[in-house]
């Protein structure tokens, strides 16, 4: 057991599974609370869309939407810190287990790209890059000494 290598590991997994989700999760609650909800943009959030058959006003889907998001990028960070607790200290996240933080990872990155949002692409393609180093060394395992 290489413990360096498994340190570098333990870090990659905290700061992309367990910081950047919660510190993503704050300034997302910051813009909504503070910038978004900005009394010129009051009118046009309350114009009405209709989803699922239903008519509500676009601030209903939106500001449900936002603030949601921001909370759960919260908690993922929060769990993720759980996850990392529990295992023991010379240990390393399971494949599995980086494999679905590299889905959310590869998802911000859609999301940046498809709703041109630069902060969001290059964080994706950052974090995801880690992640895949990571994931290859945890799964390519120890080098074996001959």
């Amino acid at each position: 057991m290489n413990p360096k290598r498994n340190q570098f590991i333990r870090i990659v997994f905290l700061v992309t599974a367990c910081r950047i989700p919660v510190i993503i999760g704050l300034m997302h609650l910051y813009v909504h609370f503070k910038e978004l909800m900005h009394p010129g943009l009051r009118p046009f959030l309350m114009e009405e869309v209709t989803i699922a058959t239903q008519k509500q006003p676009l601030w209903n889907t939106w500001g449900m939407t936002s603030y949601m998001m921001g909370i759960s990028f919260i908690i993922i960070g929060l769990l993720n810190t759980i996850v990392l607790n529990r295992i023991p200290k010379k240990g390393t996240p399971s494949p599995w287990f980086l494999t679905l933080i590299l889905c959310y990872y590869l998802n911000v990155l859609y999301a940046g790209i498809t709703f041109e949002q630069n902060f969001q692409t290059y964080g994706g393609i950052l974090c995801s890059s880690l992640l895949i180093t990571v994931l290859i060394m945890v799964t390519m395992g120890e080098p074996k000494n001959k």
